[in-house]
């Protein structure tokens, strides 16, 4: 452990003595205390003014009618519930103090600038068995990465909050703690739904880990299936009854998944702690039980989603299906600023610099909706990564497949933002220190660098800054090779080149997760 020490003495009645004592900081502190530092200074800087103004005015309407049917009202919100909790909070904050406009971006700006924070310190809990210079390296390196610095202090935005859970969902699966994983990923996916993206490879990852046992039923099992079975079926006939009209009979269905949320919770605090690892393997006659461990994940993450949910839908929790559909729709486009295939090399539409929507024909390729060919290739390349990664071991890998998990997402399905990509760089750095290869840490400098850029060429397009208030950031010749319409004299644009660079960061990275057979030097446990 790292630690900073400091002594001192004293000179007592003309002679000397010596009352030493220490002051000991591990040295994690010291790194976060310096990158809190430096973002307090950054975040002085001009934020992103959309995002800023969309944040500052559903924070001032939460604080003032909260959130009950606050996605009912006539304005645009197409953010899910999770973040709104933290809006809500500084609205009353605004409410209580005061603020001027510019402390309220500032204030703003201050979640994601705790969410970088948690995020070192997990990346340094993560690696915890490595030197310690190591594991404050990697604490240090990600405080100061680029994007990191782009996307949070400066712009304002969440998707390092998304980040942080994804992370701590990783830690705590690969400590033997899936229960906690799984409501770690449902709050991320609250707060950005495009957390979905890493859900089909967590869930392989803990069957993988904890499969399917033949166990002898016990009272608190059934408890948890019979809970689980009530929430399903519940909320289904909820669905249901709704889209028929029936609305009394909707309510009724409601009434029976709170019933079963209330046996979830129940089973939740009557279980011992730490008893995630599952009921013992007990052979009795071959009838098959469901691991009560399946079931608390099931049970416990669609009880913390609903806990969530309710005070902004009511009795109508299946609204946020529907709300999330309509804010993608908004998006109509292949890709929008993001630097994915749909831009790569000019193949197709390319990106769009506002949502007005592609031209007829321009949404369908050999007659299918690009859409649903986005959704095609994101499951292929899932797929991919389940049967490159089925027999390996190790955090590492773990951190690894939740990243590709994120990239192929973004890269392949339409209507993506530039930031959607933001949560693959903080478990594909763990998994570089982890994994210790060479080629990662050049695959990882290659896409993260890609990313900066893409990142960098959005926030200048819409922060150009005046004469009389320039932006510092804005390096004219810096901005002006995305602005160009060649790269390097070709006749590719420097967005289509670089599309194709994060396509390309894909397709190796995959190819790597294949090839790679060497156990990682110091090689971790899962």
């Amino acid at each position: 452990m790292t630690d900073v020490v400091l002594e001192a003495g004293t000179l007592r009645a003309g002679r000397r003595s010596s009352l030493p004592f220490s002051f000991a900081v591990e040295g994690i502190w010291v790194v976060l205390a310096a990158g809190l530092v430096l973002r307090l200074i950054l975040a002085f800087l001009p934020g992103f003014g959309v995002d800023i103004g969309l944040f500052t005015y559903w924070s001032q309407q939460l604080a003032d009618r909260g959130p009950w049917h606050f996605y009912d009202q006539d304005f645009f919100t197409d953010y899910a519930p999770g973040y709104m909790y933290v809006l809500l909070l500084i609205g009353k904050l605004d409410q209580l103090l005061g603020f001027s406009a510019e402390t309220y971006e500032y204030v703003l700006k201050i979640p994601a600038i705790a969410a970088d924070l948690a995020s070192a310190y997990i990346l340094w809990r993560l690696l915890d068995g490595q030197k310690a210079e190591l594991r404050l390296g990697a604490a240090a390196l990600y405080l100061l990465l680029p994007p990191v610095l782009l996307i949070g202090p400066i712009w304002g935005q969440v998707d390092s909050v998304l980040a942080f859970f994804l992370l701590l969902s990783v830690y705590y699966i690969s400590n033997g703690r899936p229960v906690r994983g799984a409501v770690a990923f449902t709050i991320g996916f609250l707060v950005k739904p495009q957390a979905v993206a890493a859900l089909p490879f967590l869930a392989f990852w803990i069957m993988k880990s904890y499969p399917p046992r033949w166990v002898k039923p016990s009272g608190g099992s059934l408890a948890w299936l019979l809970g689980c079975l009530l929430v399903a079926v519940g909320a289904l006939a909820a669905i249901g009854f709704q889209v028929a009209e029936n609305s009394g009979a909707a309510i009724a269905g409601v009434l029976v998944a709170a019933a079963g949320v209330t046996l979830v919770v129940y089973r939740l605090v009557a279980d011992p702690p730490g008893a995630d690892a599952g009921e013992p393997a007990e052979a009795w006659q071959g009838i098959p039980a469901i691991p009560r461990l399946w079931v608390r994940i099931t049970g416990i993450s669609v009880a913390v989603l609903l806990l969530f949910v309710f005070p902004f839908f009511l009795f109508e929790p299946w609204d946020l299906i529907t709300h999330m559909k309509n804010s993608t729709d908004v998006y109509k486009v292949n890709s929008f600023w993001a630097f994915n295939f749909w831009n790569m090399l000019g193949l197709f539409e390319g990106f769009k610099p506002d949502v007005a929507g592609i031209e007829p024909g321009q949404g369908e390729t050999y007659g299918i909706a690009n859409r649903l060919w986005g959704i095609g290739m994101y499951a292929v390349s899932v797929l991919a990564i389940l049967i490159a990664l089925r027999k390996k071991e190790g955090v590492g890998w773990l951190a690894l497949g939740v990243s590709l998990s994120v990239l192929a997402f973004y890269i392949f399905v339409t209507r993506m933002h530039e930031r959607y990509v933001f949560p693959m760089v903080l478990p594909l750095l763990a998994a570089c220190f982890l994994i210790q290869s060479r080629l990662l840490w050049a695959l990882f400098v290659g896409v993260t660098a890609a990313h900066f850029f893409n990142l960098y060429h959005v926030y200048m397009y819409y922060n150009p800054g005046t004469a009389e208030n320039p932006n510092e950031l804005k390096w004219d010749w810096a901005y002006n090779i995305f602005a160009d319409g060649t790269f390097l004299g070709t006749s590719y644009e420097t967005v289509q080149v670089l599309s194709a660079v994060l396509v390309a960061g894909l397709l190796a990275l995959l190819a790597f997760a294949f090839a790679y057979r060497r156990a990682p030097p110091g090689s971790e446990a899962a």
